[in-house]
């Protein structure tokens, strides 16, 4: 197996559990609600990531569900000793695989860098990291200057809704707050 693109280029689509069987097959834990086109992406090449280590690329050479879980074989891999390294792999493809949210949506990992502005156009942050909790989800938002110093921390969490957010700008990179929003 060879090096692969950076993990900036990677989307997460789901992770490896347990070895399966003889045959080096392993549970494969999909992380998408919508895990049709997940499936439909496993016969494509796919990327292995493990800590502190360049993305790998690898195949699915079989598939099949077993008592409602989907155990997948990977090329290369055909024992369970050899599977058994593959458990707790992250598994991606290039973002360019990924399909097109619908118009006016997208995916939570792109808004990681944005822009955070006020209603008056305002700097506010930059956007941290999503942050997923039990049923909860938050933007953490880095504050700049003398916000920071106002509000006595550096960040601020922000639920991505529309009851705190005006508009969503992928091509500007910037998110702008609706009016008598606080942080």
């Amino acid at each position: 197996m060879t090096e692969g693109p950076s993990r900036d280029e990677m989307v997460l689509i789901g992770r490896l559990g347990r070895t399966f069987g003889v045959h080096g097959e392993v549970r494969f834990i999909a992380e998408a609600e919508d895990a049709d086109w997940v499936l439909r992406l496993m016969s494509d090449q796919f990327y292995l990531l493990k800590k502190n280590a360049p993305p790998v690329p690898a195949k699915v050479v079989f598939r099949r569900w077993q008592g409602g879980v989907l155990l997948v074989q990977v090329n290369d891999i055909d024992s369970p000793e050899q599977a058994a390294a593959l458990t707790g792999s992250e598994v991606a493809v290039h973002e360019s695989l990924r399909p097109a949210p619908p118009e006016g949506e997208y995916y939570l990992d792109q808004l990681i860098g944005l822009m955070v502005i006020d209603p008056q156009g305002a700097e506010v942050g930059d956007v941290l990291r999503v942050i997923e909790g039990r049923g909860q989800i938050f933007l953490e938002v880095q504050l700049r200057g003398e916000r920071a110093a106002q509000k006595g921390s550096d960040t601020f969490l922000l639920p991505p809704d529309k009851n705190y957010i005006e508009q969503v700008s992928l091509a500007e990179r910037r998110i702008c707050l609706k009016m008598g929003i606080e942080y």
